[in-house]
């Protein structure tokens, strides 16, 4: 992939959404006008930087900012078999074609926060349920949705066993009465794994199996 120098780049560990290997990352003040991909509305809304509005809440752009975004949304257009996530000011951009993603990184490079690619080698790796980590040599990567228990008597459990390695903020996460999730802990082999789920089972959000990479 042909990148501008200044462009941070990632490596892809775990398919985005369960189905995409690039991700590129996207600054611009009117992000949220292409929520929803409504294309009509984004040139709307640039056809309304003409008017003088004195609404305080209208988005105001300079000329440059003005004719990113038409590009932006020119390329857009174009493209098929994708899918985009909006959080303002960022737009997230889901693909599996890395030349889907050289297009809107020569839109202006200073506009990218960072892509995320595969590194050489791993493309055929990714697939759904898998994560590629390092020096893990575990077989599962477990991955706990909200809780709403205290499972102390879990991570305490988890302690001192070489089949089970579990993070500072897993533990901490497990330790408290409600948590939002996210925290993650790895788990050996398919027997421990059985012996996991009898204790936070309903809590997991995903059990992914470890690539090594």
């Amino acid at each position: 992939m042909k990148l501008h120098q200044s462009i941070q780049t990632k490596q892809t560990t775990k398919l985005f959404n369960n189905k995409y290997k690039y991700k590129i990352v996207l600054v611009l003040k009117s992000a949220g006008w292409f929520r929803g991909c409504n294309f009509d509305l984004v040139e709307k809304n640039v056809a309304a930087q003409s008017k003088q509005d004195d609404d305080p809440w209208t988005i105001r752009l300079n000329p440059h900012e003005k004719y990113y975004t038409v590009q932006l949304c020119n390329t857009f257009k174009k493209l098929t078999d994708y899918e985009i996530r909006v959080e303002n000011p960022l737009i997230s951009f889901y693909t599996n074609n890395e030349l889907d993603v050289e297009k809107l990184a020569k839109i202006d490079s200073d506009h990218v926060k960072y892509i995320s690619l595969p590194a050489v080698g791993t493309e055929s790796i990714l697939d759904e349920g898998k994560v590629l980590v390092k020096n893990i040599d575990f077989d599962y990567k477990v991955t706990m949705g909200r809780t709403r228990q205290d499972f102390s008597d879990f991570v305490k459990w988890c302690e001192g066993k070489d089949k089970i390695r579990m993070p500072k903020r897993a533990k901490a996460d497990l330790s408290k009465k409600h948590c939002w999730g996210g925290s993650h802990f790895y788990v050996k082999d398919e027997k421990t794994l059985t012996m996991v789920k009898m204790f936070v089972g309903s809590y997991i959000h995903t059990v992914e199996s470890v690539v090594k990479s």
